[in-house]
């Protein structure tokens, strides 16, 4: 009895440790202040859009000032909106790292696994009082990092005003699948001169079983939309701000209602395209994972 209760232990601990794991990482890279309301709404609704889809909090990790809700400047205190309607995207929301934590190197050392900053920072809590919040992906698992902000001359700018260089990132993504070897990445960067992440000469440096899409070209610029005037929810303007960008709307409409699960990731991709033809997309890296289905990296189920 004994060895059976013994083996049926190992069947289990087995199966929970070859089960899918996805994981989220959302960025909201723009500097502080509440000009950049479009960034962190934008990070807000991905994080709801993945919850519904079945991620749990501990799954999704959030870098963001969060200095635009309780500002004096909005006109709906508490509530952030990332469209002309009344859903508040604020609600439900676990920021991780926000305010002075929103930094470079916490974002690296989330992407290592927290071997960036190493073991003994581990043990001391950020500046929020909360414990630093990393990931370690498995070979099953698949991982989704969103960026919006500001990226122009190869630099992830983050709240604080430190940045992360082309070097830097591309070396801890390849540290990343060397030490954790991970099934897929898919990384969407929704910022300014977002192509200048990938210069020409680093195209190889991008690690295996890894797509990194841009909403824009090298210098290029991340539109925003539902500006000033137009940025009116229930009959009231929040502001001189915009609610959204032009890539990330469409993203997320798509991802909220207009796809099958087992639609490709280019069909994402292609609804892009044929609303926004002026969004400058572009892929870098493996683009055999634009076949790949949508539901095995924006939910946790799959398609099986």
């Amino acid at each position: 009895m004994k060895s059976l209760l013994i083996f049926l232990a190992f069947i289990f601990s087995t199966l929970a440790q070859s089960a899918v794991n996805n994981y989220a990482i959302l960025v909201a890279g723009a500097f502080r202040g509440f000009g950049n309301y479009a960034r962190q709404a934008c990070v807000y609704r991905a994080y709801n859009i993945l919850l519904k889809k079945g991620f749990k909090p501990h799954q999704i990790i959030v870098f963001a000032a969060d200095d635009i809700a309780y500002n004096l400047m909005n006109t709906f205190l508490g509530q952030v909106f990332n469209q002309n309607n009344d859903r508040n995207v604020y609600n439900n929301v676990m920021i991780d790292y926000k305010g002075d934590d929103a930094t470079a190197a916490n974002f690296l050392n989330v992407l290592s696994g927290g071997r960036y900053l190493g073991p003994f920072m581990k043990s001391i809590p950020l500046k929020s009082g909360k414990q630093r919040q990393v990931i370690k992906p498995r070979q099953a698992d698949n991982v989704f990092l969103y960026f919006t902000g500001n990226s122009r001359n190869g630099q992830l700018n983050f709240p604080d005003g430190s940045y992360v260089n082309v070097k830097e990132f591309l070396a801890t993504l390849n540290d990343m699948y060397l030490h954790f070897g991970y099934n897929s990445m898919l990384i969407m960067l929704d910022s300014h001169g977002a192509a200048s992440m990938i210069p020409g000469a680093a195209y190889s440096d991008i690690p295996m079983k890894t797509l990194i899409v841009t909403s824009t070209d090298e210098k290029g610029t991340s539109y925003g939309i539902s500006c000033k005037g137009n940025s009116v929810v229930m009959g009231k303007v929040i502001g001189e701000v915009c609610l959204t960008t032009e890539f990330s709307d469409l993203l997320f409409l798509y991802l909220e209602g207009y796809y099958d699960k087992k639609h490709s990731l280019g069909s994402i991709l292609d609804f892009i395209k044929q609303n926004n033809e002026e969004i400058d997309l572009h892929a870098f890296g493996d683009k055999n994972i634009l076949r790949d289905a949508i539901g095995n990296y924006f939910t946790i189920e799959g398609v099986n």
